[in-house]
């Protein structure tokens, strides 16, 4: 094509898929750094793969050199990326590439509605909630009373659906990252607050769900500090009866290989202290925090298969959470959706 043998390369970029799989829309945010007078303005701009190939590009100018032209940019695209692939991509300047699929925003005094190609989300202004709704496949997903929960060491709980007042925006808006932020403070009954809250939604047009980041920032007067039993993320889900619940083992067998559960139960999957006192004296601070399952019965571990070192409540296996131990997500497939 003529307007790719016309464009000017600005820089170019290595990048290696480390993966092993195929990842035909790999989100790239990445910031570039450009010399004095290479670029004044972002029109027209695109990333070209080294099969002369051009993608679809956003920007956003972070800083400029003296002179105002453009010392940093940051680049939103998709990468195509095949298995264990190293290769480079550079920015070009030359004919603007529209993108196929766009993430589109509506924001109202009620709601911010964001639409891509895979799902449709809202996210309310009145009272909190993680999604005021969630359709996926035009199947509607979020089911109500979803919440953060914080509770302190005397018991005592802050919502976030409790608070005086939201702040929903729009802080990135573009066809190809698109980015929601709610804020404000979890609130007990009584009115009292504990802890500012910010939570982001990232939109992409090829992701088939959304980033979802959760922040809270101690602006507490005490000088003891805050003192807290838990932080819960919670988010009802419409699945349907019978639903079936997936979880990632990290340690099975003696062979310590990790492996997929299915369990019909209730799973909860929780980070805190050491599993033990022993793992706790024996190795301190790197006992802690380690995430693994509440109720261990539902992994359904046939203990008298392992040696005595390998089972829950040995200091050595408990430092890693052992048997218990999980990766840091749930699945769940029902009647209704996955």
């Amino acid at each position: 094509r003529m307007e790719e043998a016309m464009s000017a390369e600005l820089l170019s970029v290595r990048f290696h898929n480390t993966s092993s799989r195929a990842l035909p829309h790999h989100a790239v945010t990445y910031g570039v750094p450009l010399v004095e007078g290479a670029l004044s303005d972002t029109e027209d701009l695109a990333v070209r793969l080294a099969d002369g190939r051009l993608l679809p590009l956003q920007t956003k100018v972070l800083e400029k050199h003296p002179d105002g032209s453009i010392r940093w940019l940051l680049l939103d695209f998709a990468l195509p990326m095949e298995p264990d692939e190293e290769g480079t991509f550079a920015l070009v300047r030359g004919e603007a590439v529209e993108s196929e699929g766009a993430v589109e925003v509506e924001d109202t005094d009620d709601r911010i509605t964001v639409r891509t190609p895979g799902l449709r989300a809202s996210v309310s202004k009145r009272r909190f909630s993680l999604f005021e709704s969630w359709e996926a496949g035009g199947r509607e997903m979020a089911a109500p009373g979803s919440d953060i929960v914080v509770e302190s060491a005397d018991g005592k709980r802050y919502c976030a659906s409790r608070a005086k007042a939201l702040d929903v925006r729009v802080i990135e808006r573009g066809p190809l990252r698109t980015v929601v932020q709610c804020a404000g403070r979890h609130t007990a009954e009584d009115g009292s607050e504990m802890l500012t809250f910010r939570v982001r939604y990232t939109f992409r047009p090829h992701e088939p769900g959304v980033q979802v980041s959760y922040k809270f920032t101690n602006e507490e007067e005490p000088e003891t500090g805050v003192h807290l039993n838990s932080i819960r993320i919670v988010m009802p889900v419409e699945l349907g009866g019978h639903s079936m619940r997936l979880a990632r083992q990290c340690h099975h067998s003696v062979l310590w290989f990790t492996r997929q559960v299915e369990v019909a139960e209730k799973v909860e999957l929780v980070a805190g202290a050491a599993q033990n006192e022993a793992a706790h004296n024996r190795y301190g601070n790197a006992a802690d925090g380690k995430v693994v399952i509440r109720d261990f019965d539902l992994l359904r571990e046939d203990l008298s298969q392992y040696p005595h070192y390998l089972r829950p409540g040995n200091a050595r296996a408990d430092m890693s959470g052992g048997l218990r131990q999980m990766f840091p997500y749930l699945a769940a497939a029902g009647e209704d959706g996955s």
